[in-house]
């Protein structure tokens, strides 16, 4: 019969009695990378809640290394192309990317019809309406 080695024999019996057989029909890959790929993402969304959780207990001691991990929490979100939770992305200054916390590094005021969140180490006003 000429199989190379590392090839899997199979018997014209096998492929005749089960013609669906596993070894008769090649991988599935498009299948096989929708699952890693969802996997990774999943993965990647796990780290991005669970770096926000260290940047909320770390900051009264360390304030540098919360804004460190929230720049870890993005860079993982666009390595992966994942979404950022809503909850973490009203957490970050959009131009200075700093970890922001009410009263500490940012000012909230009520105006009008929006919420005007203010950071206190750039000075941008970030605007999200109510």
């Amino acid at each position: 019969m000429g199989y190379h080695r590392g090839e899997i024999f199979i018997s014209p019996f096998i492929s005749s009695v089960f013609p669906n057989n596993i070894y008769n029909s090649p991988p599935n890959y498009t299948v096989m990378r929708k699952k890693q790929k969802d996997w990774s993402k999943d993965m990647a969304y796990e780290r991005i809640n669970r770096l926000f959780e260290l940047a909320h207990i770390e900051f009264n001691d360390h304030p540098e290394r919360s804004n460190r991990y929230v720049e870890l929490a993005r860079r993982i979100g666009m390595r992966y192309r994942v979404r950022m939770p809503q909850e973490c992305k009203r957490q970050i200054c959009k131009h200075c990317h700093n970890y922001l916390v009410q009263g500490a590094t940012a000012r909230t005021r009520l105006q009008g019809t929006h919420i005007s969140n203010t950071c206190t180490s750039c000075g941008k006003q970030i605007r999200l309406p109510y």
